[in-house]
């Protein structure tokens, strides 16, 4: 299971509660996330799914979990419900929905639904998709029309190692940040959204020998950071194909030695635990 356990009334206070930094766990697998297609909601309940063939033959080797990723921020109105049809690892039929939606507990009520925002499709504990012949809307709002969504085939859960000792994580996402067009003298008389920045993940954490930060230098890998709360996760954040690249530092006399990565990454997806 990728998302994080669904949340009881007696969690709910730790879980929105503002964060600390300490709280933010890194864990890292080698294992690549594929990337099955692409999904484009055209109107109220409909869109159009175009499949990945050549990641379609690493899942048939390789049977994943499957996560739907908001690619654009969009207003939409209401949740996005997508259904998607394959088979298992056993080549029985296999079905499942994803909801893209801000659970009750969380107190949001808006529509607006953010860059990397995720879902996971729901199937029987311990099933996972071997193949999906079929990816449709089931319910959105004529607002959510040209929302693109991600089909992710997600690793194993246990391939992630925790990177321990962690001082400092910065994330850009990969959104549209603004831009603003001249006229004349005005030197932001218009703004619209440019191209997508390059999503980076930055990771700071002490030396602590062999188990370092940097037995992943060099290595693609998927990053994945819980926000945990005294025992209780509150956001669970993936970066896929993200890229390790350590510097040491080793200052003088008593100071920590230290590990700091800088790297890219493609998608970002952003999980929520649903209402319990």
């Amino acid at each position: 299971m990728q998302r994080p356990d669904a949340l009881t009334s007696d969690k709910i206070s730790l879980a929105r509660r503002p964060s600390a930094g300490g709280e933010y766990q890194v864990h890292l697998s080698t294992q690549e996330a594929l990337e099955l297609g692409s999904l484009l909601v055209t109107g109220a309940d409909a869109g159009t799914y175009t499949g990945d063939t050549g990641y379609a033959v690493s899942l048939a080797a390789r049977p994943s979990d499957l996560l739907v990723v908001l690619e654009n921020g969009q207003p939409v109105n209401g949740p996005i419900v997508v259904h998607v049809v394959g088979t298992d690892a056993t080549n029985a039929a296999l079905s499942g929905n994803a909801t893209l939606e801000f659970p009750t507990w969380s107190g949001v009520d808006d529509d607006a639904f953010p860059t990397g925002l995720a879902a996971e499709v729901i199937v029987p504990a311990n099933k996972q998709f071997k193949t999906v012949t079929s990816v449709t809307v089931l319910d959105a709002a004529a607002q959510a029309k040209d929302a693109k969504l991600i089909l992710l085939g997600m690793p194993n859960s246990d391939t992630y190692d925790r990177v321990g000792c962690t001082t400092s994580k910065q994330i850009t996402t990969p959104s549209r940040p603004g831009r603003t067009i001249p006229c004349e003298m005005q030197g932001a008389a218009f703004t619209a959204a440019g191209r997508s920045r390059a999503g980076a993940l930055t990771i700071s954490a002490k030396d602590q020998g062999p188990a370092s930060l940097s037995r992943f230098d060099g290595l693609r890998t998927v990053a994945r950071i819980s926000v945990v709360h005294q025992g209780v996760e509150a956001r669970r954040m993936f970066m896929t194909g993200h890229y390790v690249t350590v510097e040491l530092s080793a200052p003088d006399g008593e100071e920590d030695a230290t590990h700091q990565s800088q790297g890219p990454f493609e998608r970002f997806a952003y999980l929520l635990p649903a209402d319990a």
